[in-house]
């Protein structure tokens, strides 16, 4: 049997999810709405290293609060 030294790549993704996974509930406990989960995701894209990622991001978030404002006012109508 061979004995395992150090951490495989799985083993490294799994733990980076898990640090993922504890920042996000994190986050999720203090009790934000979807407004304010939406503005920190895109304010955790201006961080990315990656400009078109940081785009592709900023701009779904984007036109993602710009429908939730048009709906929230067709349903005050």
């Amino acid at each position: 049997m061979t004995e395992k030294i150090g951490q495989t790549d799985t083993d490294k993704w799994a733990a980076d999810m898990r640090t993922c996974r504890q920042i996000t509930n994190e986050i999720i406990s203090f009790g934000i709405n979807q407004k304010q989960l939406l503005n920190i995701i895109k304010l955790l894209a201006m961080e990315l290293e990656n400009r078109s990622a940081l785009i592709a991001i900023s701009e779904v978030v984007k036109e993602t609060l710009e429908e939730t404002q048009v709906s929230n006012i067709i349903t005050l109508e």
